[in-house]
């Protein structure tokens, strides 16, 4: 998807899910979005913009992403879970919202120019597909965010867009995999999450020490099950 389609794409997005949002705004989707995406949208914070052109500046492979993330959440002061995410990048500018996308496999956008502030009231916006369980927004807004950090180049461009999509050829692009390593060890620390599936593991239960651990971290059960994977941690008595 180009950057003329992207752009179109999300504009008419946009519009069908603040009808939809006007007219069902007291929906169960709705209530759920005020639980898990609460505070103000788009109030820049000096640290935070800071610590991410400090990273920007210090981190870019791959295998780098857990000190990145580390790097992150230390500089904003936070050493407890779940990561408030949307926080986060809200203190960075975004505005974050909440859309049904046609294409299921589409997890997310995000959408940095100007012309958007006119219309849509952000310049800097993340918009995850409310089809998705809300472990997985979570994540997409962790996965865009680590777009915005490592792949917008600001000597270069004054706009950036860029698509999210689940599946198999899409994941695989190295910025992709690199995105998603950054979300999970942003939403997922390495010490804590060892800690607490050291407290929360039940022996040769995968279903349910999945479960416990995607409650706690406010992820989805897949992303666990992948954490799990990249820290050689097994469930088998």
């Amino acid at each position: 998807m180009n950057f003329h389609k992207i752009k179109h794409f999300y504009k008419f997005c946009h519009l069908i899910s603040l009808y939809l949002y006007n007219k069902y705004n007291e929906s169960a989707g709705v209530i759920m979005y005020r639980l898990f995406f609460n505070g103000n949208e788009g109030e820049e914070k000096i640290m935070c913009v800071e610590a991410i052109k400090e990273i920007n500046e210090k981190y870019n492979d791959y295998n780098q992403m857990p000190d990145a993330a580390q790097y992150l959440l230390k500089r904003l002061n936070i050493s407890t879970v779940p990561t408030p995410i949307v926080k986060i990048v809200q203190e960075a500018g975004f505005s974050v919202r909440r859309q049904q996308f046609k294409n299921e496999s589409l997890s997310g956008i995000i959408a940095i120019d100007e012309e958007l502030k006119s219309t849509l009231g952000s310049s800097k916006i993340i918009s995850v597909n409310n089809q998705d369980n809300l472990g997985h927004q979570r994540f997409t807004i962790a996965h865009e965010f680590a777009h915005y950090i490592f792949d917008f180049d600001r000597a270069k461009s004054i706009t950036y867009y860029d698509t999210y999509c689940t599946d198999d050829d899409f994941i695989e692009k190295p910025n992709e995999k690199r995105a998603n390593f950054f979300a999970a060890n942003l939403l997922m620390p390495a010490d804590l999450f060892k800690k607490e599936f050291s407290e929360q593991v039940v022996p040769n239960d995968m279903y349910e020490t999945t479960a416990k651990l995607a409650k706690i971290f406010q992820v989805s059960a897949a992303a666990v099950k992948i954490r799990l994977d990249e820290l050689g941690l097994s469930v088998s008595g």
